[in-house]
């Protein structure tokens, strides 16, 4: 693929710029290499809880009730888990840290081979007692994915699902189109084998 077709690439990463002219035959190696950082093979996703963000998280959840009414899945805050929350969400991180590692080289390979460039190459995932399954946050490029009352394999798609919608984000798109696109990734068959848990 040279550089015309992957500006034209329905897929590209919606920041890329291109290059200078004169180098339009280069492979896509040079386009990583030369225009804007983009990465994949090298991704590394860290893990964290934080008080702070699981905060922000319940005030969305409180003020914003109408934004989360149409969404299949969605923990609303209680003061128990809230109280909890710390202790359980660091057994699961450790949990997850197990599984992750297994698959997280196979993933970057999934996003290389289907031309789905990250911005930046540590990528952060809070885990969250509260909300919906997952979001993300294409400013910070961070993810996030509620655990509570999720399976390891839901999570670990919640992970993937949210971590392809960073570099398939355009404003331009609807939510459902957004949705619709990062699905039939994770409908594809290398995803499908990676949740085999």
């Amino acid at each position: 693929m040279h550089i015309q077709q992957f500006e034209n690439h329905p897929n590209r990463h919606p920041n890329f710029r291109g290059c200078n002219n004169s180098i339009s035959r280069h492979t896509l190696m040079l386009i990583r290499t030369h225009c804007t950082p983009m990465y994949t093979i090298n991704m590394h996703i860290f893990f964290k809880y934080s008080l702070i963000e699981e905060l922000k998280n319940i005030i969305d959840l409180l003020t914003h009730k109408n934004k989360y009414a149409n969404l299949r899945s969605v923990i609303y805050p209680s003061l128990l888990k809230f109280i909890t929350s710390s202790k359980i969400q660091k057994r699961r991180i450790v949990q997850i840290q197990k599984v992750w590692e297994k698959i997280e080289p196979q993933f970057g390979d999934f996003l290389f081979k289907q031309d789905l460039y990250l911005e930046v190459s540590k990528i952060v995932c809070y885990v969250h007692t509260f909300g919906c399954e997952g979001w993300f946050d294409i400013d910070k490029n961070e993810i996030h994915v509620r655990t509570e009352e999720s399976s390891l394999k839901n999570t670990i798609d919640s992970i993937m699902h949210e971590t392809i919608h960073l570099p398939t984000y355009t404003s331009e798109a609807t939510y459902k189109e957004r949705e619709d696109l990062v699905e039939k990734y994770m409908q594809m068959k290398q995803i499908q084998e990676l949740l085999v848990i």
